[in-house]
């Protein structure tokens, strides 16, 4: 639908088309709000690196990561 045909559509609606279509429009809103959090990447946070070992700084970045992620990225390497 255009923008000039729903701005027709909704100079034409009753009070109670009206507060369906906010409502129906709130919840497509939220919807997207959800699956756009969903996709969204998540970031692995920066440790800082103050006397540490390369070890002590992997296993605390590891510790940072979704175990979803690292179960993927072992998967498309073929290590698991």
């Amino acid at each position: 639908m255009k923008l000039d045909e729903l701005k027709i559509s909704i100079a034409k609606m009753g009070e109670d088309e009206l507060r369906e279509f906010i409502l129906e429009n709130r919840r497509a809103q939220t919807r997207y709000k959800e699956t756009m959090a969903i996709a969204s990447p998540k970031r692995a946070s920066i440790v800082p690196t103050s006397g540490r070992s390369k070890e002590e700084l992997l296993q605390a970045t590891l510790k940072n990561i979704d175990p979803e992620i690292i179960k993927k990225i072992l998967k498309d390497k073929g290590i698991i």
